[in-house]
């Protein structure tokens, strides 16, 4: 019995791990034809002569193609010599090369077939091989859709990423200058040109009122002169007032500007930082009834 077992152990394994079979010297057209008929002669069209020669070129050139591991050259020799012989070796070295490219169902299809020629000692391991296939099968296949899951993800991030920069380019710059340093620096101009501008016209009233005036001892100035002198007086108090608010204006547009330059210096820092900040461990000090230490936070 267990002499038997081991047999039929050691058969199993032969056919799951047995190289690729050698052609049959038997002539194709001796024995059981493609459509199951016992007996067929060789002057059977479909197993002339001609047609053997060259299934056995085939099965040759395709041995020497899978030794090379030119598996799909070596499948399509084996395919070609199958329809010419009708031969089930071709059926099993078909299996053998799907197998080695990785197209796990095709080779479990033609294995299948294959077990129609078996006899009854490798159906057993024709089976088990089959079963594997089946699990590489579909592990292959879940495989390839988690990657194209993993696809699919990558590429809708990378449209949001390109939505997000979008709507950021149409969205208003962050200007430094904007509409209240315009209307400070406005402010400003106006104020220095009313301060030059009375300042020029108090300067000439100043003139003015020296003209009214002779003697060089004892200065004696006509009616005029009052009239100038207060003139100039009020073009000096209009220059006095367009100084400061010029100066007042200048300012408020220079703490404007830095205040807006600042905060958008700090808020391009933090964009730059803020996938590196949620990411970054922390040391904290801990301690407890059992002791204390360093414990790491933070989010990953």
């Amino acid at each position: 019995m267990i002499g038997r077992q081991l047999a039929v152990f050691l058969l199993s394994v032969g056919v799951t791990l047995a190289p690729l079979p050698s052609y049959a010297a038997q002539p194709a057209g001796e024995g059981a034809g493609a459509g199951g008929e016992a007996g067929a002669t060789a002057a059977t069209p479909a197993k002339s002569d001609e047609n053997r020669e060259q299934a056995r070129q085939l099965f040759a050139n395709g041995q020497r193609l899978y030794s090379e591991g030119s598996y799909e050259a070596a499948i399509i020799a084996f395919k070609k010599g199958y329809e010419l012989s009708q031969e089930p070796a071709f059926l099993y070295n078909i299996a053998n090369a799907y197998e080695r490219l990785g197209e796990f169902g095709e080779a479990r299809n033609y294995y299948d077939q294959y077990r129609v020629y078996a006899d009854e000692g490798q159906q057993d391991a024709l089976a088990r091989k089959i079963a594997v296939l089946d699990k590489r099968q579909s592990e292959k296949l879940a495989a390839e859709q988690a990657e194209k899951e993993r696809a699919a993800a990558k590429a809708r991030e990378e449209e949001r990423r390109r939505q997000e920069q979008l709507n950021a380019d149409n969205q208003p710059k962050d200007k430094v200058f904007g509409p209240a340093a315009y209307a400070l620096t406005a402010t400003a101009v106006v104020g220095l040109g009313l301060g030059i501008g009375f300042g020029v016209r108090a300067n000439n009233k100043r003139d003015e009122a020296l003209g009214f005036c002779q003697g060089e001892e004892m200065v004696v100035c006509g009616s005029g002169a009052q009239d100038a002198l207060d003139a100039q007086r009020q073009s000096a108090i209009a220059a006095d007032i367009g100084f400061v608010l010029a100066g007042v204006a200048t300012a408020a547009l220079i703490g404007v500007v830095a205040s807006k330059a600042a905060k958008k210096k700090k808020k391009e820092a933090e964009a730059a930082n803020s996938g590196k900040t949620a990411r970054r461990p922390i040391v904290a000090p801990y301690a407890g009834g059992a002791g204390g230490g360093l414990v790491f936070t933070g989010r990953f």
